[in-house]
Parts: structure tokens; C-alpha cells; sequence
């Protein structure tokens, strides 16, 4: 399903980009009538879904260049696989809905409430409660000097969040620096230094590939394409992350040593880490468990999880 919210809001972009390169207009491809044949309707949106891979390529390869594939919602062997009639269901559901236009909350809503019901047995965990997000961005309070980076990033939640939250702060500073007015102010991109933020200080990792399409997906509708997004193993040494390199900032923002100002994550506790060479760099496991499986000394769940 998340390959149709990908394709939805490249239509919905490229449509708007036609307009303001030629004036013209166009129908958009995720709209439907009784006059709709299913069959014309999936081939649009095949075709939609290609473009929308190479325009997410072309855009990446401007600031990460060759270094794209750990990178991309969608490779090349990715395609859309759904009979006519269930296509245009689908786009008849999603089109009452601007995947550019809705609030963060609403975007959002659609993963947890949509995508969570479609691969709950592989996507459900990753879906922390809103309220349990803002209170951690609430908290830490980011700003646009901060970098900011999830190592179990799942559908990215945590990052869209703490974007919106510094975009209604920079939004709020920019109208306060207009004297009280918001006239002339794109309440999406309030300030220069709001955009610098949103294209170079969100970072990411997932150990899943098939997670990590949602995570990419939801960092597009929010806006921010140019998330640092990798399909990785952040549990690794942080040596085999970075290929040796040890300098973080300010030459290197991310996942390198002092690369990052703020941590937010809501790792899947309930997973089984079976990789020894990642467990014995882990002190807490040493004495916890015998080969049988036994308990040898018990560490507090309390503990465990700060």
C-alpha cells in the first residue's frame, strides 16, 4: 500500500510543478468517476509509480551522488502488482486526501491507522503513539542549530514530528519578526534556516528494507526528500557504520562519532538479537543468561529499558 501513497504524492507534486513551469493544468491521475475504465486507471498509475522511482533517484543523487541504494524508498525491481478493480478502489479511497496539504497529524494518522493494519505482523511495532512522540519532542525541544538522528527509525514518525515542531517554532519566530503579522510567510517553509534544518540535519537508520519504503514514503509527504535515510544495522560498531571515519561534526553530521546534537528513538524491544559479534560489545548481557537459557542474575525491567 505504501507504494500507492508514493506514486499519490508525486502526482499530486508533479501536478503543481506543471503549473507553476507552464501554467498549465492536468487531472490528477488519482481521481476517479463512474466514467473511469479500471483497466486505463492501472496503467496510469503503474506508470505514475515509475516516475515518481526515477524522480525520487534524480533528486537524491543531487546531494548523496552514486551512494544511493541504502537510500531509496524503491529499486527498480519494485513495481506495482494489483488487478484493475482493486487499483481504482484504492485510489478511490485515498483521493478525498492531499498527502502535501495535510497537517503532520494527519499524515501521520494515515500510517498508523492504514499501514499499521496492512502489515501488522511486519510493520506494527514500529508505530510509537502520537502522544508519546510529542512528549518526547516536547521535552528535548529541537531547534534548527540541532542535528538530529534516530537509530531505529521505523516509519520515521519520530523525525517528521520533531520537523514539525521546528517548523511551527521557526514559523512563530518569523511572525514575531514581522511584527505580529503573517503576511508574506510560507507557513511550510517559514524561514532559510528552517529549510537548511529540514535538508541536512534529519538522520535515520532501519535494519529493514521493507520498512524502511514507509520510513522514506513519510519523510516525502512531510516534506523533507532530503532526509538522511539508510537501510543499516545501527547496533553495529560504529566503525563498520562509518568506514572509519571518526569526526563528526561539523564536517560530518550523522551517524558518526559527535555527529549528532539529539537522539530520539523508540527502539523494538521485543526483537531477538541473535549476532554475536553485535552481543559481545553489550555488557549487559554478560552473566544474564546461561546456554540452556537459564537465568543466572536478573537485571529489573525498569533498568533494562532507561
Amino acid at each position: 500500500m505504501v507504494k500507492f501513497l508514493f506514486a499519490k504524492w508525486y502526482d499530486e507534486q508533479a501536478t503543481i510543478d506543471l503549473v507553476k513551469q507552464t501554467g498549465e493544468s492536468r487531472a490528477y491521475v488519482f481521481s476517479v468517476s463512474n466514467e473511469t475504465d479500471p483497466e486505463r486507471l492501472l496503467v496510469q498509475v503503474r506508470d505514475t509509480f515509475e516516475k515518481a522511482k526515477q524522480w525520487e533517484r534524480d533528486t537524491l543523487a543531487k546531494k548523496f551522488g552514486d551512494d544511493l541504494g541504502v537510500r531509496l524508498a524503491f529499486n527498480e525491481a519494485d513495481v506495482l502488482q494489483f488487478k484493475p478493480h482493486t487499483t481504482m478502489e484504492i485510489v478511490k479511497r485515498l483521493q478525498p486526501w492531499s498527502l502535501r496539504k495535510s497537517s503532520a497529524d494527519v499524515k501521520g494518522g494515515v500510517f498508523e491507522d492504514f499501514l499499521s493494519k496492512t502489515f501488522r505482523d511486519d510493520l506494527g511495532q514500529y508505530f510509537t503513539p502520537t502522544p508519546v512522540i510529542n512528549l518526547m519532542v516536547g521535552i528535548l525541544q529541537p531547534t534548527v542549530n540541532d542535528y538530529v538522528g534516530d537509530p531505529a527509525c521505523g516509519s520515521a514518525r519520530m523525525l517528521t514530528h520533531v520537523l514539525d515542531y521546528v517548523r511551527k517554532q521557526e514559523y512563530a519566530k518569523a511572525i514575531a519578526n514581522n511584527g505580529g503579522s503573517a503576511e508574506g510567510i510560507n507557513p511550510e517553509e517559514p524561514t532559510e534556516e528552517f529549510i537548511k534544518f529540514r535538508d541536512n540535519h534529519l538522520f535515520g537508520a532501519e535494519y529493514s528494507r521493507n520498512v524502511m519504503h514507509v520510513a522514506r514514503v513519510n519523510t516525502l509527504m512531510n516534506g523533507a526528500q532530503y532526509a538522511d535515510l539508510k537501510v543499516m544495522d545501527s547496533l553495529e560498531r560504529l566503525g563498520s557504520i562509518t568506514g572509519g571515519i571518526t569526526e563528526g561534526l561539523p564536517e560530518r553530521p550523522g551517524f558518526y562519532l559527535g555527529g549528532l546534537t539529539m537522539i530520539l528513538t523508540n527502539p523494538p524491544f521485543g526483537s531477538k538479537l541473535t549476532n554475536d559479534n553485535i552481543l559481545k560489545d553489550f555488557a549487559s548481557r554478560d552473566g544474564v543468561t546461561k546456554k540452556n537459557g537459564k537465568v543466572v542474575k536478573s537485571i529489573p525491567q525498569e533498568v533494562a529499558l532507561l
